[in-house]
């Protein structure tokens, strides 16, 4: 364990990190994992509108891998494969990550995912750290049908909260893919719909109200 990062048992019983760094929780403490398979499997891959295979996934903010977790298991249930990049700028130590997975079955070589210079490719997942700071990266055009919108809260990255950013995503990705976030903040929302998004407000996991799915109109 890293002195920026403690580990956190939420409501469910399920862990989540806890940034000094940040002063933030990685995941919901009203349940982690009920948050992630909430807003980004089942209001995510899930309902993907339409069906590639591989599905091209790109999450911004791949944190403890909890969401490449559960949507492995996803895909693996429903018999499909995804391509899967992620955006992290401050990815936890694999020291970290091991104390986090302690009583999980994560794959051993996805703990030094961070440091890895090529995708690992497990069971139905090919998994790749492609991008530190997506505000500065170059992303393929039209390629992902699915992002999982994960970063901190706009008060806490507002970097990555931008209009800029959002129309960046939007050329990444293909015609009907879909955004999913934890996220319902009203400026939020508004710079989606400014980088040609169709929003919808949906339910949100425990502890929250609301949560967003984005359409690349």
């Amino acid at each position: 364990m890293t002195p920026d990062q403690h580990i956190v048992v939420t409501a469910d019983g399920t862990p989540t990190l806890f940034s000094k760094q940040f002063n933030e929780h990685y995941h919901s403490t009203h349940g982690a994992r009920q948050e992630s398979l909430h807003v980004f499997i089942q209001m995510g891959l899930a309902s993907l509108p339409f069906t590639p295979n591989p599905i091209p996934i790109l999450e911004v903010g791949g944190g403890t891998l909890l969401n490449a977790h559960l949507s492995q298991n996803w895909l693996i249930q429903n018999n499909r494969s995804a391509i899967y990049h992620i955006a992290e700028a401050y990815p936890p130590h694999p020291q970290t990550l091991n104390a986090f997975w302690a009583n999980a079955p994560l794959p051993q070589n996805w703990m030094n995912l961070y440091g890895q210079p090529a995708p690992i490719h497990s069971q139905s997942l090919s998994l790749e750290h492609r991008y530190n700071k997506l505000e500065e990266a170059e992303l393929p055009a039209s390629f992902y049908s699915l992002v999982y919108f994960d970063a901190f809260a706009p008060s806490k990255q507002p970097e990555l909260w931008t209009t800029q950013v959002f129309l960046k995503l939007a050329d990444s990705m293909t015609q009907g893919a879909i955004l999913v976030t934890y996220c319902a903040q009203g400026q939020f929302k508004r710079n989606l719909k400014q980088a040609g998004f169709r929003i919808e407000s949906l339910p949100g996991p425990p502890g929250k109200r609301e949560m967003t799915r984005a359409t690349k109109a």
